[in-house]
């Protein structure tokens, strides 16, 4: 192979395998930014029930976020309600206490045999002002999405910038006329 002195990006779109290696969805990558690759490590899940923001039923305000993840009822669960219950709705983390955070990854646990309560269509959102009125900035959007009772399901994706605000905002459940509900979300940081 020819020398071919330094190259700042390099652009990898329909390239298809290097070395047996399959790099054709990988994009391009450059010194500064190498965020289209995987991440290889995760930190720790940065949430906290003390940090809970959103349409929350005031006897379980954090439940989403509290480390529980089963005690044998709905009991520990979140509840999507404003001033009833509702099957469509939001709930996030406000860091602006301890810091932004750069979330690229975030995770659902549903542990209620009822699939119906369970989010289907939904955005996961950031925002520095948590004002959440056209300002936020939408990372990820999961469509159709089933769950299987007690099983963590992982979503990544590209983000490089620090936020205040993160949210999971679910525009429709599975089907149940009332209920919306999430046993737990973790968020997490590529380290």
């Amino acid at each position: 192979m020819a020398d071919i002195g330094s190259v700042s990006t390099v652009e990898l779109a329909n390239v298809g395998s290097v070395a047996g290696v399959n790099i054709a969805n990988i994009g391009s990558i450059d010194g500064a930014n190498a965020a289209a690759l995987p991440c290889s490590s995760w930190g720790d899940d940065v949430t906290d029930e003390t940090l809970a923001i959103g349409n929350e039923n005031p006897s379980y305000i954090g439940s989403a976020y509290d480390d529980v993840l089963d005690v044998g009822d709905a009991g520990g669960s979140w509840y999507c309600y404003t001033t009833t219950y509702i099957n469509h709705g939001w709930t996030g983390q406000n860091f602006t206490s301890i810091g932004a955070k750069t979330i690229s990854k975030y995770r659902i646990y549903t542990h209620l045999g009822v699939r119906s309560y369970d989010p289907k269509d939904w955005t996961f959102e950031a925002s520095n002002t948590g004002a959440w009125a056209g300002e936020e900035v939408i990372l990820d959007t999961q469509v159709n999405q089933a769950f299987v009772v007690d099983t963590w399901q992982d979503y990544e994706f590209e983000n490089n910038t620090s936020y205040n605000y993160y949210r999971l905002n679910v525009s429709a459940n599975n089907g149940h006329a009332t209920y919306l509900i999430i046993t737990e979300i973790e968020m997490r940081e590529c380290v």
